[in-house]
């Protein structure tokens, strides 16, 4: 509310108070146009459509909210014919080709079958991108990727020298003294 304020006083010369009471929006707009914001744009055009169904003109519109006036014009349009903001009809954009129910039923399957299998060789199998199937794994099946680490085997010999100095190293800090010593294979 502070900016709001600071801003209502820079800019009470350009708008007379009467406007301001009147919708209660023009600080709001004027504060998210300073601040460089963006606003959801249902938002906006709900913003806009209270103001035409108030009986403000267009031109007085673009100046309160900042946009352009045929953009005022098309959702009074949009909304006359639609009775919402949003034009989306059935089976509109772009159909999955890839990311499909299919797909995620098949990268299961792959996983369940062999879960030390990596992204990279599922993509491979399924001819998709890598990307595709990282996607579905972590979005859909809700699994994390991991590599399994390749470490060393110890032989026998290797496992009592571990644990004779294990053993040492603990001694040395029963007794209590400062130093101690490291050692490694």
């Amino acid at each position: 509310m502070l900016i709001v304020a600071k801003l209502r006083n820079k800019q009470h010369e350009r708008f007379s108070w009467r406007k301001e009471l009147l919708f209660g929006m023009h600080d709001v707009t004027v504060a998210l146009k300073t601040m460089k914001l963006w606003v959801n744009m249902s938002e906006l055009q709900k913003k806009v459509y209270m103001q035409i169904e108030a009986g403000v003109a267009p031109t007085v519109i673009t100046h309160n909210i900042g946009i352009a006036r045929s953009t005022v014009y098309n959702i009074k349009k949009l909304f006359q014919e639609t009775g919402d903001f949003v034009r989306c009809m059935a089976g509109s954009g772009r159909p999955h080709t890839t990311h499909t129910k299919a797909m995620v039923a098949s990268v299961k399957v792959k996983i369940e079958e062999n879960p030390r299998n990596n992204v990279l060789k599922i993509a491979r199998e399924l001819e998709v991108d890598k990307s595709t199937v990282s996607h579905v794994v972590r979005a859909d099946l809700g699994l994390k990727s991991c590599a399994v680490a390749k470490v060393q085997l110890l032989t026998a010999v290797q496992q009592r020298k571990r644990l004779q100095r294990c053993k040492l190293i603990l001694n040395e800090l029963k007794r209590g003294k400062d130093k101690v010593l490291i050692f490694s294979d």
